[in-house]
Protein backbone atom coordinates (compact mmCIF):
# COMPACT_ATOMS: atom_id res chain seq x y z
CA UNK A 1 0.00 0.00 0.00
CA UNK A 2 1.37 3.41 -0.97
CA UNK A 3 1.79 6.38 1.36
CA UNK A 4 -1.15 8.12 -0.34
CA UNK A 5 -3.36 5.08 0.18
CA UNK A 6 -2.40 4.93 3.86
CA UNK A 7 -3.28 8.62 4.28
CA UNK A 8 -6.74 8.10 2.80
CA UNK A 9 -7.43 5.02 4.88
CA UNK A 10 -6.47 7.04 7.98
CA UNK A 11 -8.91 9.76 6.91
CA UNK A 12 -11.72 7.23 6.68
CA UNK A 13 -10.97 5.89 10.18
CA UNK A 14 -10.80 9.39 11.66
CA UNK A 15 -14.04 10.29 9.91
CA UNK A 16 -15.74 7.34 11.58
CA UNK A 17 -14.48 8.44 15.01
CA UNK A 18 -15.75 11.99 14.44
CA UNK A 19 -19.07 10.54 13.33
CA UNK A 20 -19.53 8.59 16.56
CA UNK A 21 -18.68 11.68 18.58
CA UNK A 22 -21.28 13.77 16.79
CA UNK A 23 -23.99 11.12 16.96
CA UNK A 24 -23.76 11.03 20.75
CA UNK A 25 -22.66 14.62 21.40
CA UNK A 26 -24.74 17.23 23.17
CA UNK A 27 -24.58 19.73 20.30
CA UNK A 28 -26.34 17.49 17.78
CA UNK A 29 -29.19 19.90 16.99
CA UNK A 30 -26.89 22.88 16.50
CA UNK A 31 -24.55 20.78 14.32
CA UNK A 32 -27.50 19.56 12.25
CA UNK A 33 -28.39 23.15 11.46
CA UNK A 34 -25.06 24.94 11.44
CA UNK A 35 -22.20 22.52 10.71
CA UNK A 36 -19.52 23.97 8.47
CA UNK A 37 -16.68 21.49 9.01
CA UNK A 38 -16.08 18.77 6.43
CA UNK A 39 -13.69 17.04 8.82
CA UNK A 40 -16.68 16.13 11.03
CA UNK A 41 -18.50 14.25 8.29
CA UNK A 42 -18.62 10.46 8.31
CA UNK A 43 -17.55 9.95 4.71
CA UNK A 44 -18.15 6.65 3.01
CA UNK A 45 -14.78 5.47 1.77
CA UNK A 46 -14.75 6.72 -1.79
CA UNK A 47 -11.29 5.23 -2.10
CA UNK A 48 -13.34 2.18 -3.11
CA UNK A 49 -15.44 2.25 -6.26
CA UNK A 50 -18.73 4.14 -6.37
CA UNK A 51 -19.37 3.96 -2.66
CA UNK A 52 -22.69 4.53 -0.94
CA UNK A 53 -23.92 4.08 2.62
CA UNK A 54 -25.85 1.06 1.31
CA UNK A 55 -22.84 -0.58 -0.36
CA UNK A 56 -20.27 -0.34 -3.12
CA UNK A 57 -19.91 -1.64 -6.65
CA UNK A 58 -16.56 -2.53 -8.18
CA UNK A 59 -17.37 -3.74 -11.67
CA UNK A 60 -15.48 -0.81 -13.19
CA UNK A 61 -18.26 -0.14 -15.71
CA UNK A 62 -21.23 2.22 -15.83
CA UNK A 63 -23.50 0.11 -13.65
CA UNK A 64 -23.22 2.63 -10.84
CA UNK A 65 -25.80 1.80 -8.17
CA UNK A 66 -28.65 4.24 -7.73
CA UNK A 67 -29.68 5.62 -4.36
CA UNK A 68 -33.21 4.84 -3.21
CA UNK A 69 -35.73 5.97 -5.79
CA UNK A 70 -39.46 6.31 -6.35
CA UNK A 71 -41.71 6.94 -9.36
CA UNK A 72 -44.39 9.56 -8.60
CA UNK A 73 -47.40 8.99 -10.86
CA UNK A 74 -49.57 11.78 -12.29
CA UNK A 75 -53.16 11.92 -10.99
CA UNK A 76 -54.73 12.24 -14.47
CA UNK A 77 -57.79 14.06 -13.14
CA UNK A 78 -58.26 12.05 -9.94
CA UNK A 79 -58.59 13.96 -6.68
CA UNK A 80 -57.21 13.60 -3.17
CA UNK A 81 -58.94 14.90 -0.04
CA UNK A 82 -56.21 16.37 2.17
CA UNK A 83 -57.48 15.03 5.50
CA UNK A 84 -54.65 12.74 6.58
CA UNK A 85 -56.71 9.55 6.18
CA UNK A 86 -54.91 8.23 3.07
CA UNK A 87 -58.08 6.39 2.00
CA UNK A 88 -58.50 7.94 -1.45
CA UNK A 89 -58.51 5.55 -4.45
CA UNK A 90 -55.66 7.63 -5.92
CA UNK A 91 -53.40 6.46 -3.08
CA UNK A 92 -54.42 2.82 -3.45
CA UNK A 93 -53.11 2.83 -7.05
CA UNK A 94 -49.49 3.50 -6.11
CA UNK A 95 -46.97 1.67 -3.92
CA UNK A 96 -45.38 2.69 -0.66
CA UNK A 97 -41.76 3.73 -0.64
CA UNK A 98 -39.10 1.61 0.98
CA UNK A 99 -39.12 1.94 4.77
CA UNK A 100 -36.72 4.42 6.33
CA UNK A 101 -33.27 3.46 7.63
CA UNK A 102 -30.89 4.89 10.19
CA UNK A 103 -29.46 8.10 8.74
CA UNK A 104 -25.92 6.77 9.25
CA UNK A 105 -26.37 3.76 6.98
CA UNK A 106 -27.51 0.17 6.68
CA UNK A 107 -24.81 -1.13 9.04
CA UNK A 108 -26.65 0.53 11.93
CA UNK A 109 -29.74 -1.07 13.51
CA UNK A 110 -32.95 -0.90 11.51
CA UNK A 111 -35.49 1.55 12.99
CA UNK A 112 -37.98 -0.19 15.27
CA UNK A 113 -40.81 2.06 14.08
CA UNK A 114 -41.78 2.02 10.41
CA UNK A 115 -41.89 5.19 8.32
CA UNK A 116 -42.87 5.31 4.63
CA UNK A 117 -44.48 7.57 2.02
CA UNK A 118 -46.42 7.73 -1.23
CA UNK A 119 -46.36 10.49 -3.87
CA UNK A 120 -48.73 11.68 -6.61
CA UNK A 121 -48.76 14.88 -8.65
CA UNK A 122 -50.74 17.00 -11.07
CA UNK A 123 -49.95 20.22 -12.91
CA UNK A 124 -50.30 22.28 -9.73
CA UNK A 125 -49.25 20.24 -6.70
CA UNK A 126 -47.04 17.52 -5.29
CA UNK A 127 -49.21 15.27 -3.10
CA UNK A 128 -47.51 13.55 -0.17
CA UNK A 129 -48.83 10.74 2.03
CA UNK A 130 -46.76 9.83 5.09
CA UNK A 131 -47.20 6.95 7.55
CA UNK A 132 -45.42 6.88 10.92
CA UNK A 133 -45.72 3.97 13.35
CA UNK A 134 -45.22 5.20 16.91
CA UNK A 135 -45.24 4.20 20.56
CA UNK A 136 -45.62 7.72 21.95
CA UNK A 137 -48.06 10.19 20.36
CA UNK A 138 -46.13 13.20 21.61
CA UNK A 139 -46.07 16.80 20.36
CA UNK A 140 -46.47 20.05 22.27
CA UNK A 141 -45.95 22.56 19.45
CA UNK A 142 -49.13 23.70 17.71
CA UNK A 143 -48.04 26.91 15.97
CA UNK A 144 -46.78 26.87 12.40
CA UNK A 145 -43.12 27.85 11.95
CA UNK A 146 -42.18 26.37 15.34
CA UNK A 147 -38.90 24.44 15.38
CA UNK A 148 -40.64 21.08 15.24
CA UNK A 149 -37.38 19.12 14.94
CA UNK A 150 -36.91 19.53 18.70
CA UNK A 151 -39.81 17.10 19.18
CA UNK A 152 -41.15 14.22 17.05
CA UNK A 153 -41.49 15.36 13.44
CA UNK A 154 -41.33 14.33 9.79
CA UNK A 155 -39.44 16.20 7.04
CA UNK A 156 -39.51 16.45 3.26
CA UNK A 157 -36.65 17.99 1.24
CA UNK A 158 -37.11 18.94 -2.42
CA UNK A 159 -34.54 20.21 -4.95
CA UNK A 160 -36.41 22.10 -7.71
CA UNK A 161 -33.72 21.93 -10.41
CA UNK A 162 -30.42 20.33 -11.41
CA UNK A 163 -28.22 22.66 -9.34
CA UNK A 164 -28.80 21.17 -5.83
CA UNK A 165 -29.29 24.77 -4.69
CA UNK A 166 -32.42 26.64 -3.56
CA UNK A 167 -33.91 23.52 -2.04
CA UNK A 168 -37.00 23.45 0.16
CA UNK A 169 -37.76 21.80 3.50
CA UNK A 170 -41.24 21.12 4.90
CA UNK A 171 -41.59 19.71 8.40
CA UNK A 172 -44.73 18.54 10.20
CA UNK A 173 -45.94 16.95 13.42
CA UNK A 174 -48.96 15.00 14.68
CA UNK A 175 -50.71 18.23 15.70
CA UNK A 176 -50.71 19.37 12.05
CA UNK A 177 -48.21 22.16 12.67
CA UNK A 178 -45.71 22.75 9.87
CA UNK A 179 -42.38 24.50 9.46
CA UNK A 180 -41.28 25.71 6.01
CA UNK A 181 -37.74 26.59 5.01
CA UNK A 182 -35.87 27.51 1.83
CA UNK A 183 -32.09 27.24 1.64
CA UNK A 184 -29.86 28.84 -0.97
CA UNK A 185 -27.58 25.80 -0.60
CA UNK A 186 -26.48 23.39 2.12
CA UNK A 187 -25.43 25.00 5.40
CA UNK A 188 -21.91 23.62 5.24
CA UNK A 189 -21.54 25.01 1.70
CA UNK A 190 -22.30 28.54 2.92
CA UNK A 191 -26.06 28.34 2.51
CA UNK A 192 -28.46 30.92 3.90
CA UNK A 193 -31.78 29.80 5.40
CA UNK A 194 -34.94 31.72 4.59
CA UNK A 195 -37.57 30.98 7.25
CA UNK A 196 -39.87 33.59 5.69
CA UNK A 197 -40.46 31.31 2.70
CA UNK A 198 -43.93 29.78 2.68
CA UNK A 199 -44.84 26.49 1.03
CA UNK A 200 -48.52 27.53 1.13
CA UNK A 201 -49.39 23.89 1.61
CA UNK A 202 -52.72 22.25 2.27
CA UNK A 203 -52.37 19.70 5.08
CA UNK A 204 -54.19 17.13 7.19
CA UNK A 205 -53.37 14.65 9.98
CA UNK A 206 -55.04 11.50 11.30
CA UNK A 207 -53.94 9.38 14.26
CA UNK A 208 -55.17 6.80 16.72
CA UNK A 209 -54.69 7.11 20.48
CA UNK A 210 -54.57 10.42 22.34
CA UNK A 211 -51.83 12.99 21.88
CA UNK A 212 -49.63 13.43 24.97
CA UNK A 213 -51.47 10.77 26.99
CA UNK A 214 -49.25 7.85 28.11
CA UNK A 215 -52.41 5.94 29.08
CA UNK A 216 -53.59 5.98 25.44
CA UNK A 217 -50.36 6.23 23.42
CA UNK A 218 -51.72 5.10 20.04
CA UNK A 219 -49.77 3.20 17.40
CA UNK A 220 -49.58 5.38 14.27
CA UNK A 221 -50.17 8.77 12.70
CA UNK A 222 -50.53 9.76 9.07
CA UNK A 223 -50.33 13.08 7.32
CA UNK A 224 -51.08 14.43 3.85
CA UNK A 225 -49.66 17.50 2.18
CA UNK A 226 -50.52 19.23 -1.09
CA UNK A 227 -47.44 21.29 -1.95
CA UNK A 228 -47.77 23.81 -4.81
CA UNK A 229 -45.02 23.48 -7.41
CA UNK A 230 -45.21 27.25 -7.76
CA UNK A 231 -43.86 27.52 -4.20
CA UNK A 232 -41.41 24.63 -4.46
CA UNK A 233 -39.79 26.11 -7.57
CA UNK A 234 -39.24 29.62 -6.17
CA UNK A 235 -35.68 30.84 -6.68
CA UNK A 236 -34.83 28.04 -9.11
CA UNK A 237 -33.58 28.07 -12.70
CA UNK A 238 -36.79 26.43 -14.00
CA UNK A 239 -38.79 27.88 -16.89
CA UNK A 240 -41.97 26.20 -15.63
CA UNK A 241 -42.93 25.28 -12.09
CA UNK A 242 -44.48 21.85 -12.71
CA UNK A 243 -42.22 18.88 -13.54
CA UNK A 244 -41.72 17.70 -17.08
CA UNK A 245 -42.77 14.14 -17.83
CA UNK A 246 -40.03 11.73 -16.65
CA UNK A 247 -38.11 14.52 -14.92
CA UNK A 248 -36.02 13.38 -11.93
CA UNK A 249 -35.59 15.39 -8.73
CA UNK A 250 -33.37 14.90 -5.73
CA UNK A 251 -35.58 14.44 -2.66
CA UNK A 252 -35.20 13.25 0.91
CA UNK A 253 -37.53 12.33 3.76
CA UNK A 254 -36.45 12.28 7.38
CA UNK A 255 -37.99 11.51 10.75
CA UNK A 256 -36.87 12.73 14.17
CA UNK A 257 -37.91 10.41 17.01
CA UNK A 258 -37.16 11.59 20.54
CA UNK A 259 -36.51 9.18 23.41
CA UNK A 260 -39.15 9.84 26.09
CA UNK A 261 -39.96 8.82 29.63
CA UNK A 262 -43.19 9.10 31.61
CA UNK A 263 -43.12 11.26 34.74
CA UNK A 264 -46.14 12.43 36.75
CA UNK A 265 -48.48 11.06 34.11
CA UNK A 266 -46.96 12.93 31.18
CA UNK A 267 -44.16 12.58 28.63
CA UNK A 268 -40.76 14.14 29.20
CA UNK A 269 -37.59 14.09 27.14
CA UNK A 270 -35.23 11.41 28.34
CA UNK A 271 -32.04 12.51 30.10
CA UNK A 272 -29.58 12.82 28.49
CA UNK A 273 -31.58 13.73 25.41
CA UNK A 274 -31.45 11.15 22.62
CA UNK A 275 -32.82 11.46 19.10
CA UNK A 276 -33.28 8.77 16.47
CA UNK A 277 -32.60 10.13 12.98
CA UNK A 278 -34.26 8.02 10.29
CA UNK A 279 -34.18 8.81 6.58
CA UNK A 280 -35.48 7.36 3.33
CA UNK A 281 -31.99 7.38 1.79
CA UNK A 282 -29.21 6.85 4.35
CA UNK A 283 -26.73 9.73 4.25
CA UNK A 284 -23.72 8.32 6.09
CA UNK A 285 -23.61 11.25 8.53
CA UNK A 286 -26.00 12.81 11.03
CA UNK A 287 -26.56 15.81 8.77
CA UNK A 288 -29.77 16.06 6.77
CA UNK A 289 -28.49 18.92 4.64
CA UNK A 290 -26.35 17.00 2.16
CA UNK A 291 -28.46 17.03 -1.03
CA UNK A 292 -25.83 15.09 -2.98
CA UNK A 293 -26.69 12.11 -0.73
CA UNK A 294 -30.47 12.19 -1.07
CA UNK A 295 -32.76 9.86 -2.99
CA UNK A 296 -34.28 10.33 -6.45
CA UNK A 297 -37.92 10.80 -7.51
CA UNK A 298 -39.09 10.57 -11.12
CA UNK A 299 -42.32 12.33 -12.10
CA UNK A 300 -44.15 10.18 -14.65
CA UNK A 301 -47.41 10.46 -16.58
CA UNK A 302 -47.33 6.80 -17.61
CA UNK A 303 -48.97 4.56 -15.00
CA UNK A 304 -47.25 1.58 -16.65
CA UNK A 305 -43.84 3.06 -15.93
CA UNK A 306 -42.52 0.79 -13.15
CA UNK A 307 -38.77 0.79 -13.85
CA UNK A 308 -36.71 3.70 -12.55
CA UNK A 309 -33.94 5.09 -14.75
CA UNK A 310 -31.89 8.28 -14.68
CA UNK A 311 -29.53 8.82 -17.64
CA UNK A 312 -27.61 11.56 -15.83
CA UNK A 313 -26.81 9.52 -12.73
CA UNK A 314 -23.32 8.43 -13.85
CA UNK A 315 -22.44 12.11 -14.34
CA UNK A 316 -23.87 13.18 -10.98
CA UNK A 317 -22.25 10.30 -9.10
CA UNK A 318 -18.83 11.00 -10.60
CA UNK A 319 -19.13 14.69 -9.74
CA UNK A 320 -20.20 13.87 -6.17
CA UNK A 321 -17.35 11.40 -5.68
CA UNK A 322 -14.70 13.86 -6.84
CA UNK A 323 -16.34 16.65 -4.81
CA UNK A 324 -16.06 14.55 -1.63
CA UNK A 325 -12.49 13.54 -2.46
CA UNK A 326 -11.43 17.16 -2.95
CA UNK A 327 -13.00 18.21 0.34
CA UNK A 328 -11.18 15.39 2.12
CA UNK A 329 -7.91 16.35 0.43
CA UNK A 330 -8.29 19.95 1.59
CA UNK A 331 -9.13 18.82 5.14
CA UNK A 332 -5.78 17.00 5.23
CA UNK A 333 -3.60 19.35 3.20
CA UNK A 334 -5.18 22.80 3.50
CA UNK A 335 -5.55 23.23 -0.27
CA UNK A 336 -7.39 21.64 -3.19
CA UNK A 337 -5.58 19.56 -5.81
CA UNK A 338 -6.11 19.74 -9.57
CA UNK A 339 -4.52 16.31 -10.10
CA UNK A 340 -6.72 13.22 -10.30
CA UNK A 341 -3.88 10.95 -9.19
CA UNK A 342 -3.64 12.81 -5.87
CA UNK A 343 -7.21 12.07 -4.82
CA UNK A 344 -9.11 8.76 -4.58
CA UNK A 345 -11.60 8.52 -7.43
CA UNK A 346 -13.87 5.64 -8.51
CA UNK A 347 -12.23 3.18 -10.90
CA UNK A 348 -14.87 3.71 -13.57
CA UNK A 349 -13.33 7.17 -14.07
CA UNK A 350 -10.14 5.62 -15.46
CA UNK A 351 -11.94 2.89 -17.41
CA UNK A 352 -13.55 5.66 -19.52
CA UNK A 353 -16.51 3.48 -20.47
CA UNK A 354 -19.10 6.08 -19.55
CA UNK A 355 -17.20 9.35 -19.03
CA UNK A 356 -14.16 11.16 -20.33
CA UNK A 357 -11.42 11.88 -17.81
CA UNK A 358 -12.70 14.61 -15.47
CA UNK A 359 -11.04 18.02 -15.45
CA UNK A 360 -10.35 19.74 -12.11
CA UNK A 361 -9.73 23.48 -12.10
CA UNK A 362 -8.58 25.02 -8.83
CA UNK A 363 -9.69 28.65 -8.73
CA UNK A 364 -8.34 30.51 -5.71
CA UNK A 365 -10.12 29.05 -2.69
CA UNK A 366 -12.54 27.07 -4.84
CA UNK A 367 -12.70 24.59 -7.68
CA UNK A 368 -14.77 23.43 -10.64
CA UNK A 369 -14.90 19.77 -11.68
CA UNK A 370 -16.09 19.05 -15.22
CA UNK A 371 -17.24 15.64 -16.46
CA UNK A 372 -18.35 14.69 -19.98
CA UNK A 373 -20.52 11.63 -20.58
CA UNK A 374 -19.49 9.20 -23.31
CA UNK A 375 -23.08 7.91 -23.32
CA UNK A 376 -25.25 11.04 -23.58
CA UNK A 377 -22.64 13.59 -24.70
CA UNK A 378 -23.70 15.92 -21.87
CA UNK A 379 -21.16 17.79 -19.79
CA UNK A 380 -21.76 18.41 -16.10
CA UNK A 381 -19.81 20.43 -13.56
CA UNK A 382 -19.74 20.90 -9.80
CA UNK A 383 -18.19 23.74 -7.80
CA UNK A 384 -16.89 23.90 -4.24
CA UNK A 385 -20.34 25.01 -3.01
CA UNK A 386 -21.89 21.79 -4.40
CA UNK A 387 -23.57 23.73 -7.21
CA UNK A 388 -24.15 21.55 -10.29
CA UNK A 389 -24.60 22.75 -13.86
CA UNK A 390 -25.10 20.97 -17.19
CA UNK A 391 -23.79 22.29 -20.48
Amino acid sequence: MTTLELKWMLMVVLGSIWCLHDVHGNDLVSWYYHSRSYSRLCYCSIYLDSCYPNGCVSDGGCSIPLPKNYIAQHLHGKTIAIDGKLDDPAWEEVPWSASFDDIRGSTFPKPKLETKFKLRWDDNNLYVALYMKTKNMWATMTADESHLFRENAIDLFFVPDETLHNYKQIEGNVRNATFDLSLSKAYMDGGIANEAWEAREEKGVTHDGTINDPEDPGSFWTTEWALPFRSLSEGSTRNQSKPFDDEVHFMQFARMNQHLRVARGTYELDTPAQTDWWTWEPIGAVNLHLPSRWGLVKFSKDMKNKVFSFPRWHIYKTLFSIFDALQQYKAMNGIYSSKLDEIPVPRHVYRRRCIELPIIEVLGNGFVVTVKSRITGETGSIAQDRGVAFH
